[in-house]
């Protein structure tokens, strides 16, 4: 018997929450269910219209593990199904799953999040950078601030309330946003309910340079706008949306975040400046009029004009989530003439319990050198499309399997300790 050294990690499943592009309420539950969810902010939204090789083209750009429609129509459901190499697992086709007496999602959600802090930092210390944003439901800018600091679910029957949990756990200030309020540049910097989201991952793959951070500037209420702003932070940018309308509510907010994507960039050999991206069908010499007054004369900016090419896999290149990966001893056997590596996976901190130990994450293996068996490979080709082939000539069920970019994983629950 060989063995061999593996890097073994965890994720959060990435989601494709398909759309129907024009329909706003659908993206405003994305944005909720999100907010949700651990890694949410890198989940893409996918609309999903008569243009379904854009649709395809989102799903492998972001290299998306599931696909989950926000409508049952026929059109959502035939894109789906479509897409085979992506299947849920056998027995959890949704979001939430029945516990008991309520709901609580079946992915790993921020409760983790919310209880890790709670114990390593906020059971004793009483302030923290933490914030909870709220306006009014028939503020003009409701999905902006929606889509900029996160919302959590209404559901009233989840089992956990994750907006309590994110005041009370963090000790989160409340922050009462009235209506035709200007947005504190004070903001900026601060813990908000998306933000919380992206905790403890850390970023891999080729993705932007320093000029891609900076202003979207789109119209409030304009599904596309809000689809592509969604898209280009899950591609990790630093970017706020910025409403054409009502942009000077916004002004000493988006200045400051300006001024910091700026400085940030000094840091780097090639001053890059400050990006302004925009829907290709806007008014370019209005655009421009707007990002003048944020960046002043002398400093470097750049306008990027948005449209379906913009995500041919050339331009935009997003970046995966991930915890923190470690090295384990993998043992090497060739029992009945098949080549089997088995192995522990490595500890986490997540405390495991009643309500999380079903929940859904991705365990990623990074593919070792098999030196004594040259006739056998685990460096695949990301070829998402036969992921059932790779699966079940890999491990045990081909629907947990998932092939990545320099790497494969499989889906499992936070219980599942072993692989082989």
């Amino acid at each position: 018997m060989a063995s061999t050294t593996i890097g073994v990690g965890y994720r959060p499943l990435r989601i494709g929450f398909c759309v129907n592009p024009n329909n706003i309420d659908e993206i405003r539950e994305v944005i909720r269910l999100n907010t949700m969810l651990w890694g949410g902010i890198y989940n893409p939204i996918i609309p999903v219209d008569s243009d379904l090789e854009f649709s395809k083209q989102l799903t492998n750009l972001f290299q998306v593990d599931l696909l989950y429609p926000l409508n049952r129509t026929k059109q959502l459901t035939d894109f789906i199904k479509d897409n085979k190499h992506l299947p849920w697992l056998h027995y959890q086709r949704e979001i939430y799953q029945q516990d008991g007496q309520g709901l609580k999602p079946a992915i790993f959600d921020v409760s983790n999040l919310i209880n890790y802090y709670w114990d390593k930092e906020f059971k004793t210390i009483k302030k923290s950078n933490c914030v909870l944003p709220k306006w009014n439901k028939s503020d003009k800018l409701d999905s902006v601030f929606a889509i900029n600091f996160g919302q959590y679910p209404d559901n009233k029957n989840l089992l956990f309330n994750f907006e309590q949990g994110f005041s009370k756990g963090l000790r989160a200030k409340s922050l009462k946003i009235n209506m035709n309020d200007n947005i504190s540049s004070n903001l900026i910097g601060l813990f908000t309910p998306i933000k919380l989201t992206d905790s403890l991952l850390e970023l891999s793959g080729n993705g932007w340079s320093w000029t891609d951070h900076g202003v979207y500037i789109g119209q409030h209420d304009n599904s596309i706008d809000l689809i592509n702003f969604w898209n280009l932070r899950a591609s990790a940018m630093d970017v706020y949306f910025l409403p054409i309308k009502y942009s000077k509510r916004m002004d000493a907010f988006i200045q400051k975040h300006v001024d910091r994507v700026f400085k940030r960039s000094i840091a780097q050999k090639f001053q890059t400046g400050v990006a302004f991206w925009y829907r290709s069908d806007l008014d370019e010499n209005m655009v421009k009029k707007i990002s003048d007054k944020y960046v002043k004369q002398g400093i470097p900016k750049v306008h990027h004009r948005l449209s379906n090419h913009s995500w041919n896999g050339l331009n935009i290149k997003p970046f995966m989530a991930h915890f923190e990966s470690k090295n384990v001893l993998a043992n090497i056997d060739k029992p009945y003439n098949r080549l089997t590596i088995t192995l522990q996976h490595p500890g986490n901190e997540f405390e495991m319990n009643g309500y999380n130990n079903h929940q859904s994450l991705v365990v990623t293996y990074n593919p070792p050198t098999l030196h004594e068996y040259p006739e056998y490979t685990l460096s695949l080709p990301y070829l998402p499309d036969i992921n059932e082939w790779y699966g079940r000539n890999i491990t045990f069920d081909p629907f947990e399997f998932r092939v990545g970019k320099g790497e494969f994983g499989k889906i499992i629950k936070l219980y599942e300790d072993t692989a082989s």
